[in-house]
């Protein structure tokens, strides 16, 4: 990544903020502040109540249960700041460490298709949250 597609990619995170599609959140460390990773609400329908939510983390952050609270946080703004009534997020079935994050902050399998990439099927899993379930 050179120095302009770096601007591109920022300037899309703060322009999805100021047309509200997206909202971008960094994941630090509680203990020193070290940048983690990053998560995300994008495709944001406030009229219609829906987001899909992605995450990524560093690989020396996995394994901790980083991303699950940082999936239950983004989930809960979404519900409480954003008013928003369903999340879904599509996780790709080779990455089980991301399906087992998605299940621990309450997420439930709704859809589960497959693709064909580079000559081999994968499948993917589309899990959903809603609010309902999560003060339920």
């Amino acid at each position: 990544m050179n120095e302009a597609d770096a601007r591109e990619y920022l300037d899309a995170r703060v322009n999805g903020w100021k047309t509200g599609n997206r909202a971008d959140f960094v994941i630090t460390s509680a203990f020193d502040g070290r940048f983690l990773g990053a998560i995300n609400l994008r495709g944001i329908e406030r009229q219609r109540g829906l987001a899909e939510v992605g995450f990524w983390l560093l690989p020396d952050a996995r394994g901790a249960g980083v991303a699950s609270r940082a999936l239950t946080w983004v989930s809960d703004w979404a519900f409480g700041v954003l008013g928003l009534s369903s999340l879904v997020m599509i996780v790709d079935g080779r990455n089980e460490s991301a399906r087992k994050v998605a299940e621990r902050a309450g997420f439930r399998i709704d859809r589960l298709t497959r693709r064909e990439l580079d000559g081999e099927v994968v499948e993917d899993y589309t899990y959903s949250l809603s609010r309902a379930a999560r003060s339920g």
